[in-house]
């Protein structure tokens, strides 16, 4: 059958849809339908819609354009929806009535004729074919052929038109191995791709395929007689369709949020996803006009992409924000208002207010039967060159819907959850934060951080696949593709998922069943790219929690996943106590009059019956910056999700002060440097050999050794080895051959940048200060050390 058939050009009131040349099932344009009973949505046909392909980066813009068409930019620009009820109409392909044609090179044979359908069959195990055409001749019995070709593949394309449902007839009870392969778009030489793929037994039940090209099975203890295919274009050309609407983007309050969203219709009807809370009409009136800053709103961003997107030369309505008014910034930031539109559809009731889907729920949809739905959308210009050309008109035919054909979304699965901030999945490099140690721990301890990752979802198999690429079996027209995974969690005991859920918006709130208010509006996050976190979750509580989750397509409809993961974390504050600050001492003596100490202090001075009469005062400050904790909870008077501290039995405070002294200043030790090398097998760390340090006053000599006793060797390390303004940290002291020269192991000096800051770069010896020979240096105690200090 030609598409050209314009016969068919009338008007929309006589049940025609009014094309001249249509592109059927176009590679522009795409529908999909699903049905609900009503059990989490609201009873009905959901009808969502799209533009692909060279129409990618338009909205149709409905009445908002005015002139002679430019770009995509045209008046008139809707997509128009139709109806009919299915009704099927068959095309039979009888295998043993035998082929027209054979070529026997390709293992092929050919069916029909070109005023009707076109099928090649291929027989693809070619060694076969041939042991058996030597046999067999196809033509005089062609059901012999069938019968010893056996168990072995056979593809069935058909040529002209894609078809939507297909049917086997077997010659005897049995199976068959069965697969679909679809195409996107009505145009020769396109890649295939498995839609449907099961071992078939009970060959009474029909199988649906979007955009279908050929059918391909083998056999077991049959063979298949006939195949009942059912056409797009068949179906195109019936006189009874009904016009459901025409769409596309309006400003008009009235026709958006009555109109389109049938707030009634999902308020407290439409789950928002899981666990007893609903959508909120009133979110999605606030979104669309009634937020603080009108520029945040939906409105807003809808006028300055048709305004914007007016121009031909800027399709997706880029608009550029610079920093403190300066115009003159070369590196402003963009904003696209068509990539922001279109990822706000990613809801579907924000789909709807923009014209890109819609709710059928006219009575006769109640009745149980299925319908079939079309998407038409004009185009007057050459998509690749913009100029006026002959207009086209792009046609997308849905599946035949009832309301038992929801098309729910596939689940997302998590994988176990990653410690820490990972920015990409560990098979593709991984990279996690320095704000976490290894585990995920804050080196604060406080919190834990915990990156949420989703599984590939299947079927994703790759086109032009060989037969049975894998063993999982399915059928793509009873379900869709999520769009968005949402995150669920709770404790291990909890009997339910926590509201709100981790990913939330507190500007909004969902509702219960009975209208009354819920938690935060739940946020379901859009797919993310392979490698990337969908989630990364703070945890700020010790124990086991369990996470889950959940896919949502793109009629925002969930499906819960059954994989969940328990994972302990212990959260223990860092010490981060601070010393008193201010500390002071001072020597109480015997006075009179007083003037510098008090009356109890000299009673206890006199007290003292010791002949060590010494008594300090110890002053110190201790206050709200030792002793408080602080945590931001709002920013501009707006909660934070953050703002979740520990229980005041948790947090960790102190409830003693050690108080340490010694009777005499730090040791000092000087020297003189003799020989510096490397310390084998690490380059970072100097071994210094010492010798005397001679000085010279008046004429008289004295030499300064650096003479260290072994037992006090802990006492320094980790202090300063100081040579002229360079100071190194001493990482080991050993004995030398004599024992008033140590040897001290030290940390080579990196060289900072401008600024004093380290840089991460792999190891180069010149990049790090050496001592030198002949140098002189000084060691004083590390009094950081306890044990240099009495208690």
């Amino acid at each position: 059958m030609s598409l050209n058939n314009k016969s068919n050009n009338t008007n929309t009131f006589s049940g025609f849809i009014p094309v001249t040349n249509p592109l059927l099932q176009s590679n522009c344009l795409y529908l999909q339908a699903a049905g609900s009973r009503g059990e989490e949505s609201t009873p009905g046909i959901h009808l969502r819609w799209t533009l692909k392909g060279l129409l990618a980066e338009h909205l149709p813009k409905g009445d908002n354009y005015a002139g002679q068409p430019k770009g995509f930019n045209k008046e008139n620009d809707f997509v128009n929806i139709y109806r009919t009820k299915y009704d099927p109409q068959v095309r039979s392909l009888y295998l043993l009535n035998g082929p027209s044609t054979i070529v026997d090179s390709e293992g092929l044979w050919l069916y029909g004729n070109k005023e009707g359908s076109v099928f090649h069959v291929y027989f693809r195990n070619k060694n076969k074919y041939d042991e058996v055409r030597n046999q067999i001749d196809p033509f005089s019995d062609p059901a012999a052929f069938f019968d010893n070709y056996g168990k072995n593949l056979i593809e069935v394309e058909s040529t002209q038109m894609l078809f939507f449902a297909a049917m086997l007839t077997p010659s005897a009870a049995g199976s068959a191995k069965t697969e679909v392969l679809s195409v996107e778009s009505n145009i020769a030489g396109l890649p295939k791709n498995v839609t449907f793929r099961r071992n078939i037994y009970n060959f009474s039940e029909k199988i649906f395929a979007e955009n279908g090209r050929s059918v391909r099975f083998i056999p077991n203890n049959t063979i298949i007689t006939q195949i009942d295919f059912e056409f797009y274009d068949d179906v195109l050309y019936k006189r009874d369709w009904d016009n459901i609407g025409k769409f596309g983007l309006s400003v008009d309050n009235d026709e958006v949020l009555k109109n389109r969203l049938m707030p009634d219709r999902i308020h407290a009807v439409w789950t928002r996803y899981n666990d007893g809370e609903f959508a909120n009409a009133k979110n999605y009136e606030r979104k669309w006009f009634d937020m603080p800053d009108v520029a945040n709103t939906i409105q807003d961003s809808v006028k300055s992409y048709l305004a914007l997107s007016s121009n031909t030369n800027n399709p997706l309505a880029i608009d550029y924000y610079y920093s403190s008014d300066n115009d003159t910034d070369e590196n402003p930031l963009e904003f696209s208002h068509f990539n922001n539109l279109q990822m706000a559809a990613l809801d579907y009731h924000i789909a709807r207010m923009l014209g890109l889907g819609c709710l059928d729920v006219k009575d006769e949809v109640y009745e149980g039967d299925r319908y079939i739905y079309v998407a038409h959308y004009e185009t007057v210009v050459d998509l690749k060159t913009g100029k006026p050309s002959s207009p086209v008109d792009h046609i997308y035919l849905s599946l035949p819907t009832c309301l038992d054909d929801q098309r729910l979304s596939l689940p997302v699965n998590l994988k176990e959850p990653i410690p820490g901030m990972v920015s990409a999945d560990p098979t593709a490099g991984l990279t996690i934060s320095s704000l976490t140690d290894a585990d995920g721990y804050t080196h604060d301890g406080t919190g834990r951080y915990l990156s949420l990752m989703v599984e590939e979802i299947t079927p994703d198999e790759p086109e032009n696949s060989t037969f049975y690429y894998t063993s999982q079996e399915f059928d793509m027209s009873q379900f869709t593709y999520p769009v968005s995974v949402g995150i669920e969690y709770k404790a291990k005991d909890d009997t339910e998922w926590r509201l709100p859920e981790l990913p939330n918006d507190s500007n909004f709130q969902n509702v219960l069943s009975d209208k009354s208010e819920g938690h935060n509006e739940t946020v379901a996050i859009a797919i993310p790219d392979y490698g990337n976190p969908a989630f990364v979750h703070k945890e700020t509580k010790k124990g086991i929690h369990v996470y889950g989750s959940y896919g949502v397509n793109w009629f925002s409809r969930s499906t819960s996943s059954d994989v969940t993961w328990f994972i302990e974390s212990e959260i223990k504050p860092a010490n981060t106590l601070l010393p008193p600050s201010s500390v002071n001492a001072f020597l109480i003596q015997k006075e009179l009059p007083l003037l510098l100490t008090s009356q109890n202090e000299q009673d206890r001075y006199a007290a003292n019956t010791q002949t060590d009469k010494t008594l300090i005062r110890l002053t110190m400050e201790y206050d709200a910056s030792q002793d408080m904790i602080s945590y931001q909870k709002a920013i501009n008077g707006v909660d934070l999700s953050t703002f979740n501290p520990l229980p005041d039995n948790e947090e960790l405070f102190a409830d003693k002060m050690e108080i340490f002294f010694r009777p005499e200043i730090p040791n000092q030790v000087f020297g003189m440097i003799d020989t510096v090398t490397d310390l084998p097998g690490n380059p970072l760390v100097s071994v210094i050999k010492t010798k005397a340090l001679q000085l010279t006053s008046a004429g008289a000599s004295q030499n300064l050794t650096p003479s260290i006793p072994a037992a006090s060797f802990s006492s320094y390390i980790g202090g300063v080895f100081t040579v002229g303004s360079n100071d190194f940290i001493i990482h080991n002291i050993i004995s030398g051959s004599n024992p008033d020269f140590p040897i001290f192991h030290i940390l080579k000096s990196q060289i900072g940048n401008a600024f004093g800051q380290n840089t991460a770069i792999p190891f180069d010896p010149g990049n790090f200060i050496v001592p030198q020979a002949n140098e002189s240096f000084m060691v004083v105690e590390n009094m950081q050390n306890p044990s240099t200090w009495e208690r």
